[in-house]
């Protein structure tokens, strides 16, 4: 990796001597920053993408059940016969009362994470990426963000199809 037995930079030499408190609140500043500069700024966007698709999902499940929502995330998330399959090149099997489902922004495909401690007390988590996230939106017109603010503008201007064929049973909506 390059690391090992490299020396530190001066930077972060000078940081450490400073002490734990000034590294802390260095690193709390920049991620700060990288918030403000990357993340904030599609912020609101993210979120209502987010909680539309946790909306339906929920109304997925309360309508056709769990193998209708899982069979309706991604074409590498598949429900049948009491088995969920979700593609990886690991294959592993676990016997789980719970799974929980996280819908992802940046994901570029469906992917597991299961506690790695025997008797792990995390339910294993399947995130999936949200159908349409991966295309950046369109700048909306400047005459439609003063009309509709920007944040439903900026919607309005996103993307309308997902990237893949819906796969929906029985009108799923």
């Amino acid at each position: 990796n390059g690391l090992a037995g490299a020396e530190l930079p001066p930077e972060v030499r000078r940081a450490m001597a400073r002490g734990g408190g000034h590294v802390a609140r260095q690193t709390a500043e920049e991620l700060r920053r990288y918030w403000d500069l990357a993340f904030a700024p599609h912020w609101a966007a993210a979120k209502a993408t987010l909680g539309s698709e946790v909306d339906r999902c929920a109304g997925v499940l309360a309508r056709h059940g769990a193998a209708e929502l899982f069979n309706s995330l991604h074409p590498g998330i598949r429900w049948a016969d009491g088995t969920l399959r979700v593609d990886s090149r690991f294959t592993v099997e676990l016997a789980v009362p719970l799974v929980v489902v996280v819908p992802s922004l940046v994901a570029a495909g469906p992917g597991m994470a299961v506690d790695p401690v025997r008797g792990g007390r995390q339910p294993p988590m399947v995130a999936f990426p949200v159908r349409g996230a991966a295309t950046a939106p369109a700048t909306p017109s400047t005459e439609r963000a003063r009309l509709l603010g920007p944040t439903r503008a900026g919607l309005l201007a996103g993307p309308a199809s997902p990237p893949w064929p819906a796969r929906r049973a029985r009108g799923c909506s």
